[in-house]
C-alpha cells in the first residue's frame, strides 16, 4: 500500500514539473531591454520629419562645440541605429570645424542593416540648448529629442553582433598590448579620409576577459598631439559599461606612405590597430 502512495505522488509531481515546463517554454522570451547609451553620452531618441515610421536612438558626445555661421553645430560626434519602416540602420557620425566646416555619417554594414550609405553634408541645429537636434541635408529630415532619464524611448535593439564595417569605413582588428585576453582581437570601424593619417570617429566592438563590450569614439588632433575619448554602448546589461577620461587615449600612427595604416593606442588603453586600407601621404613638391 505504502508502495502504491509513493508511485502515485512521484506520478503527480512528475506531471505537475512537466506542466510547469511546458508553460515556460510557452511563454515568449523577454523583450531586450530598451536602449540606454549609458554615462559616456547623451541619450536622444529619434523621430523623422518625413513620415517614415520606426524608432531609433543617437548616442551623442560633443567636444569643442560651437555654431558656424551662427547657427549650424559644430563638436557633435554620435553613434546612432534604428529602423525606418522596418529596414535596419546603424553609423557612426560627426561634424566638426578642426580644418573648416565638416560633417559626415557613415552606415556600418555587412551584419544584417539594410542601410549602406554615406552623407558628407548634415547639418545640425538646435535652439534650445541642445533639448532638440534638427538633421537635414543630404537627405535627411529628423529630429533628435533629449531623453533626460538617459533611456531610449520605445527603441529596443535587436541588432547582431558586428564583424563587419561596409565598404566605406576601414575595418582594423586589434591586438590587446595589456595582458588581456581578447576573443578574435576585437573589430574597429575607421572613419579616415585617404590622405589622413587619423581617423576622426570610429565604432569598436569584441569581447575582453569574457565580457563583450561595443562602443564609440572620436579623436582630437592638436598640434603636438593626438588624443582619443571614447565610451561604451551599455544597452546591454551583460556587456562593459565603461569610459575614457576626456583626451584619455594617446593615438600614434605607425605606417609609412602607402603601407596599410596601424595605430598605437596607449592612456587609458593599450592596444594596437591594425587597419587594413593604405595610408596615401600627401606629397609637397618644392622648386
Amino acid at each position: 500500500m505504502k508502495f502504491c502512495k509513493s508511485t502515485l505522488a512521484l506520478a503527480f509531481l512528475l506531471a505537475v514539473v512537466t506542466d510547469i515546463a511546458a508553460q515556460d517554454l510557452n511563454q515568449a522570451p523577454s523583450p531586450p531591454p530598451l536602449f540606454k547609451c549609458g554615462p559616456g553620452f547623451t541619450t536622444y531618441s529619434v523621430k523623422s520629419l518625413d513620415g517614415a515610421e520606426g524608432e531609433g536612438v543617437r548616442c551623442v558626445m560633443t567636444d569643442h562645440l560651437q555654431t558656424v555661421e551662427g547657427k549650424y553645430l559644430a563638436g557633435v560626434y554620435w553613434y546612432g541605429e534604428g529602423t525606418w519602416d522596418d529596414k535596419t540602420y546603424r553609423h557612426i557620425g560627426c561634424t566638426h570645424n578642426n580644418e573648416g566646416f565638416q560633417s559626415f555619417v557613415t552606415d556600418i554594414f555587412g551584419n544584417g542593416e539594410s542601410s549602406h550609405n554615406e552623407v558628407s553634408s548634415l547639418l545640425l541645429t538646435s535652439n534650445d540648448k541642445l533639448r532638440h537636434i534638427r538633421v537635414t541635408g543630404g537627405g535627411w529630415n529628423e529630429e533628435w529629442v533629449r531623453e533626460p532619464d538617459g533611456e531610449a524611448d520605445n527603441y529596443r535593439s535587436t541588432l547582431n553582433k558586428v564583424t563587419s564595417c561596409g565598404n566605406y569605413l576601414e575595418k582594423a582588428s586589434v591586438n590587446p598590448l595589456d595582458g588581456l585576453t581578447s576573443e578574435g582581437n576585437g573589430i574597429r570601424c575607421l572613419k579616415r579620409s585617404p590622405s589622413s593619417s587619423l581617423p576622426d570617429i570610429w565604432y569598436g566592438a569584441g569581447e575582453q576577459d569574457g565580457k563583450p563590450y561595443h562602443h564609440f569614439g572620436f579623436i582630437t588632433k592638436g598640434n603636438n598631439m593626438t588624443s582619443g575619448t571614447a565610451a561604451d554602448l551599455c544597452n546591454n546589461p551583460e556587456s562593459s559599461c565603461r569610459k575614457t577620461a576626456k583626451n584619455g587615449l594617446t593615438i600614434t600612427p605607425e605606417m609609412d606612405c602607402w603601407q596599410e595604416t596601424q595605430y598605437l593606442i596607449t592612456g587609458d588603453w593599450n592596444e594596437r590597430w591594425n587597419g587594413s586600407k593604405e595610408y596615401d601621404c600627401k606629397i609637397i613638391l618644392q622648386y
